[in-house]
């Protein structure tokens, strides 16, 4: 009977406490909602445009040893003007055979003419030959020739020769071409650049 009584006590006390409890909170579920993705735009940042590179000029002080340079272009040389020849009978030059002259040979001269007069010339000339140290005397000369000079340029040979005699070193002599008038006057012909024509000659033993 005891142990009943004890048993019924126990369970008294058991409800008790359970009623004096306080109630647990009830929490509501939380339902997670997963954010919807945002879609970004890509945005073009505007500034003002970024200066351009500057390009440094090479200078001879900054030119590195063995870099390539550039070369300047040949320019092209303008052409001398064509001198112009007044009208008239010029020597151009004189051809002597043989050459080289040698003394106790026959020398004979052929000279270059040039007629820019515009018509036909017929003249007398002969080759005078000088020394160095006396130009006013001549000491010898050839035998005078007669010529028809057409226009332009020709080549005639002269009559006679020259020549001096063996037994002596090399000399030094100047041929100079003359023409001759009707009183046999004699007049040096001249270069088309105005300068009296003559022509160095050195015979020497043969």
């Amino acid at each position: 009977m005891r142990t009943i009584a004890a048993l019924m006590a126990a369970l008294l006390i058991t409800l008790i406490i359970g009623s004096c409890a306080p109630e647990p909170t009830r929490v509501a579920p939380v339902t997670s909602t997963r954010p919807s993705p945002t879609t970004l735009m890509p945005t073009l940042a505007v500034g003002s445009p970024a200066p351009a590179p500057e390009i440094a000029t090479p200078t001879p002080s900054t030119v590195a040893r063995g870099a390539a340079t550039e070369t300047p272009l040949p320019t092209s040389t303008p052409a001398p003007p064509t001198p112009v020849i007044p009208p008239g009978l010029y020597v151009t030059y004189m051809n002597v055979t043989p050459n080289p002259p040698v003394r106790g040979a026959e020398l004979v001269f052929a000279v270059g003419f040039a007629n820019t007069t515009g018509k036909v010339h017929t003249f007398r000339w002969i080759v005078y030959i000088y020394r160095p140290e006396n130009q006013r005397n001549s000491f010898g000369e050839t035998t005078v020739a007669t010529t028809n000079a057409p226009l332009g340029a020709q080549e005639v040979r002269g009559l006679g020769y020259w020549r001096i005699q063996l037994g002596g070193p090399c000399e030094d002599f100047i041929a100079r071409v003359s023409w001759l008038d009707q009183d046999n006057r004699a007049a040096q012909f001249k270069q088309p650049n105005g300068q009296p024509f003559e022509q160095k000659l050195t015979v020497c033993p043969p």
